[in-house]
């Protein structure tokens, strides 16, 4: 139990540094460098995606230690979730605020893709620990993949 606790807050440590750092150099370019392009809801897109980045690594906590098979299908599923929910966001800021929305939907944009970015680089390394844990524990049982495994089916001629 420890360890799960340990691990949640290095997890809600690793999002709001990941979220304070972009935040920050995004601040800061729209400062000093685009100041004609700052707009006064500027804190709240770093807020939200702080939010669902949280809820985000809550679920697939969660989701690894009930059921680790799973981690795979639960990150696709939060990812269309998040998807969703900055459409959502930015809707919802066009219908009731209607000022600097193409700032507000471009800047929301670059934070999506700046997190997509970050959150694919991390479960490629989860995954990729995973794996190299599950053939140290199985023994080197599993075969690795070949570089063009089913790619000889695509040379063969097909008989009708």
């Amino acid at each position: 139990m420890k360890r799960r606790v340990r691990l949640i807050f290095r997890l809600l440590m690793l999002v709001t540094g990941a979220n304070a750092l972009v935040a920050g150099v995004a601040w800061l370019l729209l400062t000093f460098a685009w100041p004609d392009a700052y707009f006064a809801a500027f804190p709240v897109i770093p807020l939200f995606f702080w939010v669902v980045g949280m809820g985000m690594a809550l679920s697939l906590e969660a989701t690894h230690t009930e059921k680790p098979d799973s981690v795979t299908m639960t990150y696709m599923m939060a990812r269309g979730v998040k998807l969703l929910l900055a459409a959502l966001f930015v809707g919802i800021y066009a219908w009731f605020v209607h000022t600097d929305m193409k700032q507000f939907g471009l800047t929301t944009l670059v934070f999506y893709m700046v997190f997509l970015i970050l959150e694919s680089y991390v479960f490629f390394l989860y995954e990729k620990r995973r794996n190299k844990r599950r053939r140290a524990k199985e023994g080197d049982k599993l075969p690795k993949p070949e570089p063009y495994a089913g790619k000889e089916i695509e040379n063969e001629d097909v008989d009708v």
